[in-house]
């Protein structure tokens, strides 16, 4: 624990004190409904870098005092200061949300037929993970970074090349071509794919 002065005097039922922890400058001030507060502290780096936690401590036989949290569940009673805002969790969401994951990951089903072929999923698939449903056959993942003819079987212990010359084809802008590979177009076979379309680098 690291303790700073909250030298409060004149505690009374109903006190409301509010907590402002500013992560980007590093400070925490405790504020009281009266308009006094604790002073600023600067937190060392080393908790500035480390979880935060909500402690109290009471000088009274416990439970004698009850102590209510509002982490902005519901309305505060005092408005807290410009720039700080409730800690809960449509506060604390990230800075990029994908409203529409739909455009970027899908399922599809299709019946093999040992042939040419083009797949449509809707978008253009970076990452396309193949396996028949009604054989032993196994799984196949293709990924746009080491591109078509490159195949991964992660049941299984070949290499990226073994018989993948024929198998996925191409990425296209609206799903991925594939050729008359035995083991993606599984002949008479219902095949499930699973394809994204996640933020992949490649190395210049």
């Amino acid at each position: 624990a690291t303790p700073f002065n909250t030298s409060f005097t004149g505690d009374a039922l109903g006190d409301v004190y509010m907590f402002e922890v500013d992560m980007d400058n590093g400070t925490i001030r405790v504020r009281k409904q009266d308009g006094s507060d604790s002073g600023l502290f600067t937190m060392p780096a080393a908790l500035r870098a480390a979880p935060l936690f909500p402690g109290f401590s009471v000088t009274t036989t416990w439970p004698a005092v009850t102590q209510t949290l509002n982490f902005g569940q519901k309305p505060f009673k005092f408005p807290p200061p410009d720039g700080f805002q409730p800690l809960n969790a449509a506060n604390a969401r990230p800075s990029t949300v994908i409203a529409r994951p739909d455009q970027y990951v899908g399922v599809t089903t299709y019946t093999g037929n040992s042939q040419a072929r083009s797949i449509t999923t809707g978008f253009k698939s970076d990452l396309v993970w193949i396996k028949g449903r009604s054989a032993g056959s196994a799984h196949h993942l293709f990924d746009s970074v080491r591109g078509p003819g490159k195949r991964l079987i992660p049941n299984g212990t070949q290499d990226d090349t073994y018989n993948a010359s024929d198998s996925l084809t191409g990425f296209v802008s609206d799903g991925f071509t594939l050729g008359a590979d035995t083991t993606t177009g599984c002949v008479n076979t219902p095949d499930w794919l699973n394809s994204f379309h996640p933020a992949f680098s490649k190395a210049s």
